[in-house]
């Protein structure tokens, strides 16, 4: 006996199919039954929901003609119906019944594809399944029958991303298939092994081999049935290509094949599924032994994860690039931005100068983790003598002095201190240099701008320079004079400044100004590791501090370059 398909209904269809089902049931009800001879609106959705069945093949014509009257039979006689040919009540139920109401993407429960169905998500599976050489394309027809349970396993089978050997289509299989097939659609990649001298020479040997199999297979080349090492190897080269096979077996199958298509296809050479010579000479190229991330040097269809991390760079930069791994166009205008901004020749491609400067422009002043070591400084102002500045200061490696305080009041010591402190920085004697200001309750921004104007900062840091709010006394009661002031310096230099307070008020400068360091007061022998900065005493003769690390972690922080 002849089955009935199951119709599947899709959101986007349900509205139209809805429509017939009411025509269809006016028909029903009506004394005068679809017949041999009619024809009408009603006719058609009796034709539609015929050829939904699998039982009609003829036109959606409008005329109730002999093919159609056989097909309604056919129908009558599969659901134990009287075959008379005429559409009744009972058998417009029974053609009402083949239609399943489904979702999208074959999503929830209830939803999975099973075999006497038919419908336009299955069609969609099927040219997938087609395109990756799991089903022949001649049984693409959008009824989930044997023929796809058959490709539905072997694709399960080769994908380790879905489980193997449920014959339904489901979401996760769906979603998966969508992935593997959209795949195919993009040019060819090409792909990175780092290695040794050793490694290299491997992968000569195993080019060698592949070339070798191409030349003994004869005309047309390896073809599906073959096996072996060349196989292997050749599938490594086309996953590289960015053609998935889901398993590298070393077998030439159907997905294989499939994939030499795409591949003969995206390289404009004659599409045979076979991989002759010219087809090797180009396929070899897409998956290449290099000795480092830039020799040889990245270029424009190369993906992989050594791209990815320049792309990552570039992205931190400020360049509109997408962190991929595939460097596409877009990637190379970034690159030939980049290279003109730091004059390298504009090539577009990465290579080690290009690689070493994005680098180094990677590198952010500031920057500081707890870590070994203790260097001693100081901080002063006009309290403390010139001579003993200086004698302090020589033999220091960092030092801080106060600017300004409020918006009206400047250090008379500061503009002579510190020349000397940038004099001593140009030697190399001192490596870092701060200016503070003592910060008062009230205008934050105000404030900010008085210590650059003093300290003639007006842009970018320069390297050894840094910049501290110091927060105490009345300022205190206002947290919002500390996060506008910190804002306002962060805009203009494009570096957070340090800000110093007690230890007590650490987690509120903290809450103000998340991205600060901090410099701590605590006067105390047992000085904290935790802080970049700590003042651990007043005297004698001036304020002692200690920057926590070594010589290499205040270069860093300063703004020098290693």
């Amino acid at each position: 006996m002849t089955s009935v398909l199951v119709r599947r209904v899709l959101p986007n269809e349900a509205k139209s199919v809805k429509a017939d089902v009411a025509l269809l049931q006016k028909a029903a009800q009506s004394k005068n039954l679809l017949d041999l001879g009619d024809s009408g609106k009603a006719v058609q959705a009796l034709q539609r929901h015929l050829r939904a069945t699998g039982l009609y093949l003829g036109p959606v014509s409008g005329t109730f003609d002999a093919a159609t009257a056989d097909a309604l039979k056919q129908f009558q006689t599969t659901k134990k119906l009287t075959a008379t040919g005429a559409l009744d009540l009972a058998t417009y139920k029974a053609l009402k019944g083949i239609n399943k109401f489904v979702q999208n993407g074959f999503e929830g429960k209830g939803n999975h594809a099973t075999v006497g169905q038919r419908g336009s998500d299955i069609l969609t599976v099927e040219k997938r399944l087609a395109k990756l050489g799991f089903l022949d394309a001649k049984k693409v027809d959008g009824i989930y029958d044997q023929a796809t349970v058959d490709a539905v396993l072997r694709y399960r089978k080769a994908d380790h991303e879905v489980p193997d050997g449920f014959k339904t289509i489901g979401s996760t299989f769906s979603k998966e298939l969508a992935r593997a097939s959209k795949g195919y659609d993009h040019g060819i990649y090409r792909k990175r092994d780092v290695t040794d001298t050793k490694g290299l020479k491997r992968h000569q040997q195993l080019d060698a081999v592949v070339k070798k199999a191409v030349a003994q297979a004869g005309e047309g080349g390896l073809a599906k049935g073959a096996k072996g090492r060349a196989v292997k190897w050749l599938q490594t080269h086309l996953e590289a290509a960015g053609f998935e096979l889901g398993a590298q077996n070393g077998t030439f199958g159907s997905r294989t094949e499939a994939a030499v298509r795409a591949f003969q296809a995206h390289a404009k050479l004659p599409v045979t599924g076979k991989v002759d010579a010219k087809t090797w000479a180009k396929l070899s190229q897409s998956y290449f032994g290099a000795k480092s991330a830039t020799s040889p040097a990245q270029k424009l269809g190369e993906r992989d994860s050594a791209v990815l991390r320049t792309e990552k760079m570039l992205k931190a930069l400020g360049y509109k690039v997408k962190a991929d791994g595939y460097f596409d166009a877009k990637t190379e205008s970034a690159v030939k931005r980049f290279q003109k901004k730091h004059h390298l020749k504009a090539t577009g491609a990465v290579g080690t100068g290009t690689l070493n400067s994005l680098k180094k422009a990677q590198w952010h002043p500031g920057t500081w983790h707890p870590s070994p070591g203790r260097l001693p400084g100081g901080d002063f102002s006009h309290y403390q003598s010139t001579a003993l500045f200086n004698s302090v200061i020589k033999k220091s490696k960092w030092g801080a002095i106060k600017a300004t305080e409020g918006t009206s009041y400047t250090d008379p010591t500061f503009k002579s201190r510190w020349a000397t402190m940038g004099k001593l920085i140009q030697q190399g004697k001192l490596k870092l240099r701060m200016a503070y200001a003592f910060l008062h309750a009230g205008n934050g921004v105000a404030q900010a701008k008085k210590l650059l104007n003093v300290t003639g900062i007006h842009g970018k840091l320069q390297p050894g320079t840094r910049l501290v709010l110091d927060w105490e006394a009345g300022a205190l009661s206002s947290p919002k004079t500390l996060k506008d002031a910190a804002n306002y310096l962060h805009k203009v230099t494009g570096v957070w400044p340090v800000i110093y307070c007690s230890e007590s008020q650490v987690a509120r400068a903290k809450a103000a100004v998340p991205k600060a360091f901090i410099w701590c007061a605590k006067w105390s022998s047992n000085i904290p590791k935790n802080y970049p900065f700590v003042q651990y005493s007043d005297g004698p003769g001036y304020d002692h501090d200690v920057f926590n690390g070594g010589i290499k972690a205040l270069e860093r922080f300063a703004g020098w370059r290693a």
